[in-house]
């Protein structure tokens, strides 16, 4: 069994919190055994998830089925994939340094310290409006309050 790391946020994910708990289980058993493109045989599946301990009694048909009816994996001909697969991995990139307290402390308090979606003031977090990624920058007009729930639906969208 390999050791994999995950992005926290993959926890909050709706896709993955609608799914019952049986069926979250397995998609971490699927994690944990997909290659590096997050593929597994599913004939390798199917065999190590009725006898690894963690899986034993959790229902292997109704599990894949919830997982795949909320587009978390693909069944193909032998193969089971773990959908968005490189975006859940941790990025391997080095760390970047952290937004200036200044500007963090001027966005919160231009916001309000509330969710700009839905007025949540638990959990909240600094959104770039054009994402870091693409090229965003860390000032107080490209950023905005989030609740962490309301960041993570957004994504990666510009």
């Amino acid at each position: 069994m390999r050791q994999r790391k995950l992005k926290p946020d993959f926890f909050f994910d709706e896709r993955v919190c609608e799914c019952p708990f049986g069926a979250r289980v397995m998609l971490l058993f699927l994690w944990m055994m997909g290659n590096q493109k997050g593929r597994v045989k599913k004939y390798d599946a199917i065999v190590a998830g009725s006898t690894f301990p963690l899986v034993h009694g959790v229902d292997f048909p109704s599990s894949v089925k919830a997982l795949e009816s909320v587009g978390l994996i693909e069944i193909g001909p032998g193969f089971i994939q773990v959908k968005d697969w490189d975006f859940w991995q941790p990025g391997c990139r080095p760390d970047r340094p952290g937004i200036p307290e200044r500007i963090r402390l001027a966005v919160f308090a231009r916001d309000g310290a509330a969710c700009l979606l839905c007025n949540s003031q638990k959990r909240l977090s600094l959104d770039h409006i054009v994402p870091y990624s693409k090229g965003g920058p860390d000032t107080i007009e490209n950023l905005r309050v989030l609740c962490l729930r309301c960041n993570i639906k957004r994504g990666n969208r510009g």
